[in-house]
């Protein structure tokens, strides 16, 4: 993994299929980003929070808002430094202003995991993933902090 040279101040954590992903990623990231860092979340399908996405969250102390998902024309696009693309992208990905970089992270989408397991145990999955991607986000900075 390469260093990166400057921390962007300005996140948006894009869910690419129709999990909550953005959300929980935007919930985690404001507890662990560095100050002055402005969090935001949207989605390309936005969805109704799953009850039991609040309840997987709140097992961690991690409040998540319980509104639908934001579209992505409600964020000041012209303001993002990075895109943080989550979930199964299927080639679709929406126009994006030059200056921004795009970073993907494959968390697998809750509502299609294929699979018979319960949908708390592949939140709790989730939000285990977007954790340790967020924590490895933002620790250049908090390793370079000064005390």
């Amino acid at each position: 993994m390469s260093r990166r040279k400057s921390l962007e101040r300005n996140i948006l954590f894009l869910g690419m299929d129709q999990s909550c992903s953005g959300q929980m990623a935007e919930a985690i990231a404001k507890r662990l980003a560095p100050p002055d860092t402005r969090i935001f979340s949207a989605a390309l399908v936005p969805r109704e929070v799953p009850s039991a996405a609040i309840e997987v969250m709140r097992e961690v102390e991690v409040e998540m808002p319980l509104e639908r998902a934001k579209p992505l024309d409600s964020i000041p696009m012209d303001r993002i430094d990075l895109i943080v693309a989550l979930g199964e992208t299927q080639g679709v990905w929406p126009s994006l202003p030059p200056r921004t970089r795009l970073m993907h992270w494959a968390i697998p989408d809750a509502r299609r995991t294929g699979s018979e397991a319960p949908l708390r145990a592949v939140l709790r999955f989730m939000r285990d993933e977007i954790d340790k991607e967020v924590a490895a986000l933002f620790l250049d900075h908090w390793r370079n902090v000064t005390h």
